[in-house]
């Protein structure tokens, strides 16, 4: 509460949450296209927005388990990482899949997205992954090839 002597001043930093129904449907289409099945490797989600991220699909994923029967393991690119290489390493230590958004679909670079045009641009070209096709034509899906490590 103010007085006359302190006024009250909110940060920039602290938002309102409003959950974005368009990014919650693309989650919940991508958990769904890349745990078909239990396996052990990460799923990465490239981007880190507040309705679209690793501890977003891994919740969706738990939620599902009741009628699957199983759940899946989500991953960052490591949180507000500034180094592609390191968030690539990740990706090719455990690396099942790579969700996003497409790349003109994505907001501008932030604290927390920093990598992920650079992440894709890797993972797009890389003859390990391959593209999938995705119900969500604003899904961009890679999967490690079968027959890679």
């Amino acid at each position: 509460m103010a007085t006359a002597d302190h006024a009250v001043v909110f940060s920039p930093w602290l938002k309102l949450y409003e959950r974005d129904a368009k990014d919650l449907k693309r989650l919940k289409i991508a958990v769904a296209e890349t745990c078909p099945s239990p396996h052990g490797k990460y799923i990465f989600v490239g981007v880190e927005y507040p309705s679209f991220n690793a501890n977003s699909a891994a919740f969706l994923a738990a939620d599902r388990r009741r009628d699957i029967g199983f759940s899946c393991r989500f991953a960052s690119l490591g949180y507000a990482e500034s180094d592609p290489e390191k968030s690539m390493q990740r990706i090719n230590w455990g690396a099942d899949y790579l969700i996003t958004i497409r790349p003109d679909l994505q907001s501008a670079p932030d604290a927390f997205n920093r990598v992920n045009l650079a992440v894709l641009d890797r993972v797009s070209r890389d003859p390990l992954f391959e593209k999938i096709p995705s119900a969500s034509p604003d899904l961009l899906i890679y999967h490690r090839k079968a027959d890679t490590p």
